[in-house]
């Protein structure tokens, strides 16, 4: 009995202490602990666990204001920006989502989010693209959802791989590392220490192919009648509900630098890019909201890579598809303004600016 009442006690003091490490570093940033410079404070490790915090942390801090959308506006617009007419701003974007589960968690908070006056929604062409030889099958096969998952989160304090992530918290607290933010913003320090070791070229290099990838593959285009299909229903319930609830909404199509657009027409795909800006600017403003595109060739999309500095990073942009966020204190005033829009650039106007570009490189 006694061998078995300390074997009791002792496995009772190791949970008690790996859920205490757990509890205090918070490497995945649920909690958000006492924070203590060069210890816990950046967390390093909440990077790949978006999906599961930031549902979460949503609930815990019911904002002001809600950035929706994936990576780019994740990196690209820091949530602690002075510009924000609020605070209590949260920065909701996760790599990889869909569109359906991004609507759905703007959605939630609307419906269950007594603070929320403000939703900035950013859309991308690559997430609406389709295949069509396996479009019916990959649409029956999309039953996940975006919500809080408090059991997961419960066994995360008391896992011992939650411990070695604390480890690996405080072991990269001064590492050139992406980390997230107490308001979801995705810190991109990996691309500081990328561009100090293999330069920007190598970061262009590998976004390109992956576009390159994505935009060559058959038969993949945006879908013809883009707002027709069930899931983009939820866009709708989003519309609607935040007009009920007087919950302003600005959508808006994030910032791409030249050379990705040059992807999309190398890959015949500018009429497809054109066309799904067209059915979203008709949709959206149908709704009454404004939609404004980003995506145009700007001077900011313009802006050189210059790889003769190859280690030197650039103003506006990380790679082709991530805007940094120097670009948001630009792009943030406009849309706060709301008196205008920028229109949507017709094919033969891309087509035209894109050769007026190429004329200039070969010079």
């Amino acid at each position: 009995m006694a061998y078995l009442r300390y074997f009791l006690i002792f496995t009772l003091s190791i949970v008690t202490l790996v859920a205490s490490t757990n509890w205090f570093i918070d490497p995945y940033g649920f909690f958000w602990s006492p924070q203590i410079s060069n210890i816990n404070a950046k967390k390093t490790q909440a990077v790949n666990r978006s999906r599961l915090v930031k549902p979460y942390r949503l609930d815990k801090t019911l904002p002001e204001i809600l950035l929706i959308g994936n990576s780019r506006i994740e990196m690209g617009i820091p949530a602690e920006s002075e510009l924000f007419t609020s605070d209590n701003v949260y920065n909701a974007g996760i790599p990889g989502l869909r569109p359906e589960l991004q609507w759905q968690m703007a959605l939630n908070q609307i419906q269950t989010n007594p603070n929320l006056k403000k939703i900035f929604l950013s859309l991308d062409y690559t997430d609406f693209l389709i295949q069509d030889s396996t479009f019916g099958s990959g649409t029956k096969a999309r039953t996940d959802t975006i919500e809080t998952d408090y059991i997961k989160i419960a066994q995360s304090v008391f896992s011992f791989d939650t411990l070695i992530s604390s480890i690996k918290t405080i072991l990269t607290q001064n590492s050139d590392v992406n980390y997230i933010t107490a308001k979801g913003t995705n810190v991109p320090d990996t691309y500081i220490s990328v561009m100090r070791t293999e330069g920007k070229s190598a970061l262009f290099k590998q976004k390109l192919g992956e576009l390159k990838n994505t935009f060559s593959r058959e038969h993949v285009h945006a879908s013809h009648d883009t707002f027709s299909h069930p899931y983009h229903q939820i866009l709708d319930q989003v519309i609607d509900n935040a007009s009920a609830k007087n919950i302003g909404i600005t959508f808006f199509i994030n910032p791409l630098h030249i050379t990705y657009i040059e992807e999309i027409e190398e890959n015949h795909k500018v009429n497809d890019f054109c066309r799904w800006k067209n059915q979203l600017a008709t949709y959206i403003e149908s709704a009454g909201n404004t939609l404004w595109d980003f995506s145009l060739i700007s001077p900011y999309a313009l802006e050189p890579v210059n790889l003769s500095k190859n280690n030197e990073a650039m103003q506006w942009f990380w790679e082709p598809a991530h805007y940094k966020s120097s670009l948001s204190e630009i792009l943030l005033p406009l849309m706060a303004n709301g008196t205008t829009s920028n229109s949507i650039e017709s094919c033969e106007i891309v087509e035209q600016k894109l050769k007026h570009y190429r004329s200039k490189e070969s010079i």
